[in-house]
């Protein structure tokens, strides 16, 4: 997906639990820019899946959120400590 204009959206979540083998990708050119304002909530890309998620921010263009969290995968059940 190609972002030319100025978007603002509350949350973004690229590829949040997707399924193997599939690829989310979102271009910000050509004058794009992305706010994410929800001040309480979280931005993903690619978080709890092996999906693939890309976000590509391209020269002179703009992402701005508050809370973001990439490629974060469990493999395994947490322990007790």
């Amino acid at each position: 997906m190609l972002l030319t204009n100025a978007a603002t959206v509350s949350v973004a979540r690229l590829g949040l639990d997707g399924p193997a083998g599939t690829v989310s990708k979102l271009i910000i050119t050509n004058g794009g820019s992305l706010t994410c304002t929800h001040p309480d909530e979280w931005n993903s890309i690619a978080m709890n899946s092996t999906h693939i998620a890309e976000l590509v921010v391209e020269n002179g263009r703009v992402a701005s959120v508050m809370r973001i969290i990439y490629g974060l995968v469990s493999t395994q059940e947490p322990t007790a400590p």
